[in-house]
């Protein structure tokens, strides 16, 4: 019986963006790859984002799969649902992945985030990545872009992933960043990994954060090194 594996993508996004990395492992592992409530092809869902919507769909769905101590690996936003899985139902998972989470919240920085969330905006200064949001999320992409934009600013408020509740993750972490990443900091991820106890950071020379331009030989490898 194939383990499972079970890949969660970052805001913005949808499970396309990890399509690379599903195919790769799907011969050997039991992928579970999908979109989060009200992306992608669930765009059309009209909810409220929160870290516990996410949280529980994740768990969710390991419940309608049966699945058995779980391998995760999330791409930023998807890396944070795992960990407050990992400490809302300890034990369920059997280790987790990241790429490119970002770990340090406050109101300032989720302030600095929400600047560029705005679909307006976006048409005008940024019609490119306008057009691709459009394709991950069809006519509904500037909701998305607002929920998540709300979404971002709670989390600033009160993030629910910190140094302070680090100590409380028993599942082991590894903790994945690209040299190149311009959002998550080198600083950041070794502070919260150092409070994780079977926590490891690893640094990718070379890549970005943006999950379209990593390297998938790269970063599969990598993958297929700590599973």
């Amino acid at each position: 019986m194939k383990q499972s594996l079970i890949l969660l993508h970052g805001g913005l996004g949808n499970a396309e963006s990890l399509k690379e990395i599903e195919g790769y492992f799907s011969k050997t592992w039991h992928v579970l790859n999908s979109d989060f409530p009200g992306h992608g092809k669930k765009a059309g869902e009209n909810i409220r984002f929160s870290i516990d919507l996410f949280t529980d769909y994740l768990h969710r769905l390991i419940s309608e799969y049966d699945l058995v101590e779980p391998v995760v690996f999330g791409y930023s936003m998807g890396g944070y649902v795992a960990l407050n899985h990992a400490l809302k139902y300890p034990g369920v998972i059997k280790k987790i992945m990241t790429y490119g989470t970002k770990l340090r919240w406050n109101p300032e920085e989720a302030k600095e985030q929400v600047n560029y969330l705005d679909p307006e905006k976006i048409t005008e200064k940024v019609p490119e990545f306008g057009s691709r949001l459009v394709a991950r999320h069809g006519d509904h992409w500037k909701r998305v872009v607002r929920n998540t934009a709300h979404f971002i600013t709670e989390l600033g408020e009160e993030p629910s992933i910190c140094t302070q509740t680090a100590v409380y993750v028993r599942t082991p972490v590894f903790l994945m960043r690209g040299s190149e990443d311009w959002m998550v900091t080198k600083e950041e991820s070794e502070r919260f990994i150092s409070c994780v106890s079977n926590g490891t950071y690893i640094e990718i020379e070379g890549e970005p954060h943006e999950i379209e331009r990593v390297s998938k030989l790269v970063l599969n490898k990598k993958i297929e090194e700590l599973l």
